[in-house]
């Protein structure tokens, strides 16, 4: 046990370092602090199973331990968060208020407003794959032109629709 420990006392600021470094490999969301605990239970595993006569580098052989419970525990917590997502989610009302509803109606009638000043090939490609559901392949061969140039139309006429609804952002506040 006191060998444990010592090992444990000598390599705790090296266990934190790793789960540092870890961190920094996230989304800025996570934290070095979340994953120090989980650093530190991966270090005392280590030193527990760690057998002087078979390795000579302790840091060497703790270092998957300590790594695989930081990981570990982003994956635990990541399954949590889904979780509790998806209860949430169950426990709202799927019906939107008469408010979104309104603010839909006039922002889709809007859009569609904008789309119709667009060049005609863009405002079809926008017509086609968002009010009918055509894939960009179906879409071109429809028009009778390539793929890609369906895609450089679909791109195109985002881009202007976007400069053209820039009104409307306020609309979905």
């Amino acid at each position: 046990m006191a060998a444990r420990d010592a090992l444990v006392i000598e390599h705790a600021e090296w266990a934190r370092g790793i789960a540092a470094a870890v961190a920094r490999r996230l989304p800025t969301w996570f934290r070095a602090e979340d994953l120090v605990g989980p650093a530190e239970i991966g270090l005392i595993q280590a030193a527990e199973r760690y057998d002087p006569a078979k390795n000579d580098n302790f840091r060497a052989y703790a270092r998957r331990r300590v790594f695989g419970e930081c990981i570990a525990s982003i994956r635990r917590r990541e399954y949590r968060q889904r979780a509790y997502l998806e209860l949430k989610d169950t426990h709202a009302d799927p019906r939107p208020g008469p408010d979104a509803v309104a603010q839909v109606a006039i922002g889709g009638s809007r859009v569609s407003e904008r789309i119709a000043e667009l060049p005609a090939a863009h405002a079809h490609v926008l017509r086609k794959h968002y009010w009918d559901g055509l894939t960009l392949a179906a879409i071109a061969e429809r028009m009778k032109v390539s793929q890609a140039q369906a895609c450089r139309l679909h791109r195109e006429g985002l881009e202007m629709l976007r400069s053209r609804c820039r009104d409307l952002a306020g609309l979905a506040a």
